[in-house]
């Protein structure tokens, strides 16, 4: 690949596929109309402990951390605007997306 050749979303995607396995991303609509989209990874143990020990019990401190380390584009503006963030907030939990087995006694 030529070094100053565009790498499209789809071949962006695919590599963080394979280095991150699940990838996810948000789209919102601005107030000019426009549609943005940023992509997430899921966050893995050494983000979530590390979100806990920040947080101290602050779940807006929590997701920030969650969101900035799991982030895979460059554009941060979502993550600035607050009106955006606490939008994205709320979907924390499904990029964290932790799967739930059953415990039996034997």
């Amino acid at each position: 690949m030529e070094k100053n050749a565009v790498i499209t979303e789809e071949e962006k995607i695919r590599k963080w596929k394979e280095q991150y396995k699940n990838v996810f991303a948000y789209e919102v609509e601005m107030e000019n109309g426009e549609m943005k989209k940023i992509h997430f990874r899921q966050p893995d143990r050494r983000i979530l402990s590390a979100a806990t020990i920040n947080a101290k019990g602050d779940i807006m401190r929590y997701n920030e951390v969650v969101l900035k380390n799991c982030l895979l584009d460059e554009d941060k503006s979502i993550l600035e605007d607050d009106s955006l963030f606490f939008g994205l907030s709320q979907k924390v939990d499904e990029l964290v997306n932790a799967k739930v087995g059953e415990l039996k006694k034997l």
